[in-house]
């Protein structure tokens, strides 16, 4: 019986005595999720502002892509195009998004996927009623969340 007492105690000591690596906290998923989507109601927002506003939602180096229009864009052809649009006098009216679907992956990463229903003003000024998809990847550097890779897929409604 002795033997089996210092034994326990021996066990004790050993797990007092041991160092437990702590464990992470739990990922609440919701308040990430209402992140996502304070960040891309910014983002639906920056289309009826300017350029350089815009292009600040998304990750600035090799690793972005963008899909639309059937052609990719890394980040610098991306650039382009978005300030093409802004010059050229294209106008975009009303928050984009509707049926908001977030996906999180982890603290650093999420999917987003939307339908797509605003108004789009082109350079004639004739307005045009534009729905779609988009699914946005993102991820989170330097404590800001930014779009990776994105795919959006409009159409003219009529």
């Amino acid at each position: 019986m002795k033997k089996l007492f210092a034994f326990c105690l021996l066990g004790l000591l050993f797990l007092a005595c041991t160092q437990f690596e702590p464990q992470e906290g739990v990922l609440d998923k919701a308040a990430v999720a209402e992140e996502i989507k304070a960040f891309m109601k910014s983002y639906g927002e920056a289309w009826t502002t300017d350029a350089d506003v815009l292009l600040k939602h998304c990750l600035s180096n090799e690793d972005f892509i963008f899909y639309s229009d059937k052609k990719f864009y890394g980040f610098n052809e991306w650039e382009g195009v978005v300030h093409e649009m802004f010059t050229s006098g294209v106008q975009y009216e009303g928050f984009p998004y509707k049926e908001i679907n977030v996906r999180v992956l982890s603290e650093e990463s999420a999917f987003f996927t939307s339908m797509l229903d605003y108004i789009m003003i082109d350079t004639a000024g004739v307005k045009k009623h534009i729905g779609g998809g988009v699914t946005y990847i993102l991820v989170k550097e330097s404590d800001e969340w930014k779009i990776i890779h994105g795919i959006a897929n409009h159409y003219e409604m009529e």
